[in-house]
């Protein structure tokens, strides 16, 4: 009788550490997953500074060393993944956008592109027209922003309101290529999905002065000088003024 209740207390034991460890991993992914969760918040990692950034980047790389060492496993390799895209994150906000841009395309051919996530898409396409911009190499410089122009695509496929990836676009298109019609649309288009993207609005009014027409170009100006903060308005009262006195 002794030896079973000894018996039942060694399996009832063993059973109590065995629910602590469980509880403990369980604890430990938590932790990781919720720690992954603010890694890939973008406006998080953008505004960190300058020492918690390197300490960020520092502590990522880390995660995908660690990740990768399990990466056969699929959820261990989209961990891995993840991690990519937070130092993606990261390397943009550190102005290093060539390493930016590896980090991201590394995690999207673990992904193997089954992602929903639309920034994921803008930052990348960040990271390539940013890189194009500092490129001097025109050969380079092309194709960098062909891969700017699809990653802008991509997460407004994901999104069809994503203003910013239109007005990147648009950036792209009259500033660098020179094409003022494609940088009108995509302008406009950032405008349309929302009113109070004044970076959009100031291009339109750009665009419309160079195709002479000032009247719209006024249009802009005074939206921007009724909703936006006076600092912002700024220039917008200063081009009106201009605009009016030579008309």
């Amino acid at each position: 009788m002794e030896k079973k209740t000894e018996k039942v207390a060694k399996k009832s034991f063993l059973l109590i550490i065995l629910m602590a460890v469980i509880a403990v991993v369980s604890a430990c992914r938590s932790e990781e997953n919720k720690a992954l969760e603010a890694a890939l918040n973008p406006y998080r990692i953008l505004s960190l500074s300058d020492e918690k950034r390197s300490a960020f980047l520092t502590e990522t790389e880390g995660k995908i060393a660690a990740a990768a060492e399990t990466s056969a496993e699929s959820a261990e390799a989209n961990t891995e993944a993840l991690w990519r895209i937070a130092a993606g994150y990261g390397y943009v906000a550190a102005g290093e956008f060539e390493t930016a841009l590896k980090s991201f395309e590394s995690a999207f051919d673990k992904l193997h592109g089954l992602t929903s996530y639309p920034q994921f898409y803008y930052y990348a396409g960040v990271a390539a027209a940013s890189q194009a911009k500092q490129s001097p190499i025109e050969s380079q410089k092309a194709l960098l922003f062909e891969k700017a122009i699809y990653y802008y695509n991509r997460a407004l496929e994901l999104s069809s309101t994503y203003t910013n990836a239109y007005y990147g676009l648009g950036v792209i298109y009259y500033f660098e290529l020179g094409d003022a019609d494609t940088g009108l649309e995509y302008a406009l288009k950032a405008v349309g999905a929302d009113p109070d993207h004044f970076g959009a609005r100031y291009m339109a009014a750009r665009i419309y002065v160079e195709k002479g027409d000032n009247a719209k170009a006024v249009e802009q100006y005074n939206y921007i000088i009724r909703h936006a903060d006076k600092e912002t308005a700024a220039s917008a009262v200063r081009n009106k003024e201009i605009l009016e006195s030579d008309g």
